[in-house]
């Protein structure tokens, strides 16, 4: 007799702080070959414009060359870059355009002359984790081919050109890395990034700092334009939990607790737990399908539907709270994918202003969120 209701009346806190702690977790030992649960695909033409707008941002590239009694003094820029198809290759094919001039003096008599150059160089990139954030650079590996073109002949320089190559193939190598993205931060904490080459465009993978184990299901080929980010649900949904029990309670001394998600076109089931750790306490669960919309500033969750589930019996005589189901509770959900995957953010790289906009949420395979969207420089 004295059982049921010693049941009946135990504090549900044990089961909420071993929920509490299962969500902040930290995540095991990273393996050597460990899997993404997110990945990152960056189009062509998007990494053309971030190359583009990080070489423009860096000086010229200039020396001073003797010859004999004469002397040069090149000066070339970057003017455009375009990746190549560059399967089996470890990084970036680059073709690359380099448009400039070179001032010259032989005894009394100087000038300056136009010159130009092309190059098909690869190109590393790198990952270096800076604070919160990581950071891909790419520096020149390797100058596949380089040809030069200055009018040395009509000033009576006639071994111009091969100084200016010979200079210009070893410029490129020594040159600095440059920044091209900045992936990560509060919103996204991450463990590990990693880049690879496709066909068209460039695969950032990371590894979440969240205590799932579970890979993201890669899309194949690239965006013609712009950006995808695949996430798998999983991971997604640890992120969601971390930031709920990280901020607490929502209203009425509950916590929000989301359990399982999964994406639909056009909109999200979610499982929730709401629990109230108060006293001997109680919790309830609650299914909720709804809507997803890309807004100006932010994505948008709308519950079309709450429906009971579950409770603890000290909830039997509680309030629904479905109230707190569709609007409260939603925002902890919303505030994780805002800060995953913003609808609109901004970000300062190699003294260029960038502006990221999701376009479009949908459902992709085997239980992962796409993400696409724009990337222009401000």
């Amino acid at each position: 007799m004295l059982l049921p209701l010693l049941l009946a009346c135990a504090s549900i806190r044990p089961q909420f702080d071993a929920a509490r702690a299962a969500a902040l977790a930290d995540p095991p030992p990273l393996r050597a070959a460990w899997e993404p649960d997110i990945e990152l695909q960056l189009s062509s033409a998007l990494v053309d414009e971030l190359l583009d707008e990080a070489i423009a941002a860096q000086p010229a590239l200039t020396t001073e060359l003797t010859l004999g009694p004469a002397w040069a003094k090149p000066r070339l820029t970057v003017d455009e870059v375009v990746l190549r198809p560059s399967l089996g290759v470890d990084g970036l094919l680059l073709d690359v355009a380099l448009d400039g001039h070179v001032r010259w003096g032989l005894g009394p008599a100087d000038g300056r002359i136009p010159a130009e150059a092309s190059a098909t160089v690869v190109v590393g990139v790198d990952a270096v984790r800076e604070g919160d954030h990581w950071l891909t650079t790419v520096k020149v590996n390797e100058v596949r081919s380089l040809d030069v073109d200055v009018a040395g002949e009509s000033v009576g320089l006639g071994a111009l050109d091969r100084r200016v190559r010979s200079w210009l193939d070893a410029a490129l190598l020594e040159a600095p890395a440059l920044p091209l993205t900045v992936v990560g931060g509060d919103g996204l904490p991450l463990r590990a990034l990693r880049a690879e080459g496709a066909a068209k465009g460039l695969r950032l993978l990371a590894k979440s700092q969240t205590p799932v184990a579970v890979a993201v299901e890669r899309p194949r080929g690239m965006p013609p334009e712009g950006f995808r980010l695949a996430v798998a649900e999983e991971a997604l949904l640890a992120l969601a939990r971390a930031e709920s029990f990280r901020h607490g309670a929502v209203g009425f001394d509950v916590v929000a607790d989301p359990q399982q998600l999964s994406f639909t076109d056009g909109g999200f089931a979610l499982g929730l737990r709401l629990w109230r750790p108060v006293g001997r306490g109680w919790w309830r669960d609650y299914d909720i399908d709804g809507t997803t919309k890309v807004l100006a500033k932010r994505v948008k969750l709308q519950a079309t539907d709450v429906r009971e589930g579950a409770k603890s019996k000290g909830a039997a005589l509680a309030d629904p709270l479905a109230a707190l189901g569709e609007g409260i509770i939603l925002r902890t959900l919303e505030d994780a994918l805002d800060a995953a995957v913003p609808s609109t953010s901004e970000q300062a790289l190699g003294g260029v202003e960038w502006v990221a906009t999701v376009t479009d949420i949908a459902p992709g395979t085997q239980r992962t969120v796409v993400v696409s969207g724009t990337a222009a420089a401000r």
